[in-house]
C-alpha cells in the first residue's frame, strides 16, 4: 500500500488500513505481518497503528533497510 504524499496526512492511510484489518481479522486472526523499507518513510506511521518492528535488515545503502512489522490482534 502506497498513498501519494498530496493524500499523507489526511488518515487516509489510517483509515485503508482498518478496512483491512476489518476485512481479514473476523476473530480468527492472530496479527498482520508487513514490510517497509526506510525510504518509504512510514515506519513511524505503523507504529502509531498500533504495529511493533519485530526486525530490521540493514543495506549497504541505509535508504534500502528493510523494516519487518507486527500487529498483534489477539
Amino acid at each position: 500500500m502506497s498513498l501519494d504524499e498530496r493524500a499523507r496526512g489526511q488518515g487516509v492511510g489510517k483509515k485503508l488500513l482498518d478496512i483491512v484489518e476489518n476485512e481479514i481479522c473476523n476473530g480468527t486472526t492472530d496479527f498482520i505481518v508487513l514490510m517497509t523499507n526506510a525510504f518509504q518513510k512510514a515506519v513511524e506511521f505503523y507504529e502509531k497503528c498500533g504495529f511493533e518492528i519485530e526486525f530490521v535488515r540493514k543495506n549497504k545503502d541505509p535508504r534500502f533497510d528493510k523494516y519487518g512489522m507486527i500487529k498483534k490482534l489477539r
